[in-house]
């Protein structure tokens, strides 16, 4: 019996390691960042398309900046909000690239805030964050405005809840670039 349990527990670690390698071949890009250099013009009718698309359809250039920074928005908001008090709170600081200073300041803060909590509590504590609806309200550059559904299952110690909120998310476009300027969670 524990040669048929060792045997599948092999089994599941090669899967899971296939799985992983396989999934990160495929999506290498970082979806925080809107890729630019997948819109190119073709030279014969000037309309722009997709690289590696068959067909001369245009693409509407608003619809590709919403749709890069919907992608943006949804990876933003579920890594701002999933953390644990066990981890070095890099769900924050691997954001640092993403926010603006202010933005990037208030989760100092927030970082430095946590890491005093984790000192006064060694029990278990963490939300995972996954979107349920995400909306574009407002695109006028240099500003735009996310509202999002969200769902938070809050795990303290062996308790687990699940949390309904909802969250506002602002963009602001630095130069090039588009950041998070504020990210606003209400119960």
């Amino acid at each position: 019996m524990k040669k048929v349990i060792i045997i599948i527990i092999i089994i599941l670690i090669i899967g899971v390691i296939f799985y992983y390698l396989n999934w990160r071949g495929k999506n290498t890009a970082n979806p925080l960042i809107p890729s630019n250099n997948q819109t190119q013009i073709n030279e014969q009718n000037n309309d722009f398309t997709n690289e590696g698309q068959t067909d001369n359809t245009p693409v509407d250039p608003t619809a590709k900046l919403e749709n890069d920074l919907t992608v943006m928005a949804r990876a933003f908001i579920e890594q701002y909000g999933s953390w644990s008090n066990q981890s070095t709170f890099s769900n924050f600081t691997d954001l640092y690239p993403y926010m603006t200073s202010s933005l990037m300041a208030q989760t100092q803060n927030l970082v430095n805030q946590k890491i005093a909590e984790k000192k006064l509590s060694l029990s278990y504590y963490g939300i995972t964050t996954k979107i349920l609806s995400l909306e574009l309200k407002n695109l006028a550059e240099p500003t735009g405005e996310f509202f999002a559904n969200i769902q938070q299952q809050e795990t303290k110690g062996d308790t687990t809840t699940v949390l309904y909120k909802t969250v506002k998310l602002v963009l602001l476009k630095e130069g090039s670039q588009w950041k998070v300027n504020d990210i606003i969670f209400n119960p």
